[in-house]
């Protein structure tokens, strides 16, 4: 995101409120339509989201686009204040953003990509990875982690584990929307599932399922900013579920890893599953070609 060509494209963020939460926070409807350039400190601790629930959101957009669209660009992001609360761990007393829910003062995860689908693919690709290079993923799925396990101490959740524990959070409305870039999906995968863009997305649906269904499994934060290269260098790649997704093979250091895309309706490409696959599991759904390009015997 901080990358030179990123900033070049795209070097004013434009802040946009949702109205179709139910119950709007007043400082965050004040920002809608706020322009800052993009290295404003501003946006260190109010880039959204801003909070559980908070569905704003940042547009990346060039010179040409302010002009062409009447806005102004701020020198200097207003100053709303403080407020003080009580850390819950260490017991200090921190200073938080008016406007910003406690926890959340910092860039944790973009719930949408600035411009990336206008994007050439390698600039894409070099925003994800920047994405990656600053932490920007690690924070938004600890962040996740760590509320999962905070679910797990309330007495509405005690004792529910795996798809139960998910659907119960679904239904009580818990999960946030978001959703956030992870890798690009090169032309030959998008042509074959009929995509329309090539961000692949992960939502915190996903995420979350993720966490709670590979509980002390090798897969973590760090694991799934290897989705680029497996999506890059899959020996196998097929299309399933009738042409709806694709699934993604790649051995690497004795492991087989197995990465699973689909496509919506709108064309948009989401993540759905990231595991390492047994070599009993790859013989009874791959052909003997295609299991000795992976060096399985």
């Amino acid at each position: 995101m901080t990358r030179p060509e990123a900033l070049s494209a795209t070097p004013y963020w434009l802040y946009r409120h949702s109205d179709s939460v139910m119950h709007p926070r007043p400082l965050h409807v004040s920002w809608d339509g706020m322009v800052l350039r993009a290295e404003n400190p501003w946006w260190q601790t109010h880039y959204p989201p801003n909070g559980w629930g908070c569905l704003c959101k940042v547009f990346g957009i060039s010179a040409a686009e302010v002009k062409a669209r009447g806005l102004t660009v701020l020198d200097s992001a207003p100053d709303d204040g403080f407020y003080t609360v009580t850390h819950p761990t260490n017991g200090q007393r921190v200073q938080v953003p008016n406007g910003i829910d406690f926890g959340w003062d910092h860039a944790p995860g973009r719930t949408w990509m600035p411009a990336v689908e206008k994007y050439p693919e390698p600039l894409a690709r070099a925003v994800i990875a920047d994405y990656a290079a600053d932490g920007v993923f690690t924070r938004w799925h600890d962040r996740l982690a760590n509320q999962v396990e905070a679910w797990k101490q309330e007495a509405r959740f005690a004792g529910l584990r795996g798809d139960t524990f998910v659907e119960e959070l679904r239904v009580s409305g818990m999960i946030p929307k978001d959703q956030i870039g992870i890798a690009v999906v090169d032309m030959r995968v998008r042509e074959m599932l009929g995509a329309r863009e090539q961000v692949l997305r992960m939502s915190a649906d996903t995420a979350i399922k993720q966490i709670i269904k590979r509980e002390n499994q090798a897969v973590d934060a760090e694991s799934y900013i290897g989705i680029q290269r497996v999506l890059d260098e899959a020996q196998v790649v097929q299309a399933t579920d009738g042409g709806k997704k694709a699934a993604y093979w790649r051995a690497q250091n004795g492991d087989i890893w197995f990465c699973v895309v689909k496509v919506t309706q709108m064309g948009e490409l989401f993540f759905v599953s990231y595991r390492q696959e047994s070599e009993k599991t790859l013989k009874k759904i791959l052909t003997q070609a295609e299991l000795e390009r992976l060096g399985v015997a």
